[in-house]
């Protein structure tokens, strides 16, 4: 994650100026929030499949073990 400063410098670096700054910013800042919230719902869907899977070794194990 970047921070405002290392964004202001980045921008800098580009050769922007004014509102060009704020808006590349504003920018970098929304494609982080928007890489961070993937990336949390690939954990969750993760979790979830991996939740699923012990759910259907359990299940396994217990019909297994009434024959």
């Amino acid at each position: 994650m970047s921070s405002f400063k290392q964004l202001q410098k980045q921008a800098a670096a580009l050769g922007l100026s004014g509102s060009d700054i704020v808006h590349y910013i504003t920018s970098q800042q929304a494609y982080e929030r928007e890489e961070r919230a993937a990336m949390r719902q690939a954990q969750r869907e993760e979790a979830e499949r991996q939740e699923r899977e012990a759910e259907r070794q359990a299940q396994a194990q217990r019909e297994e073990a009434e024959r």
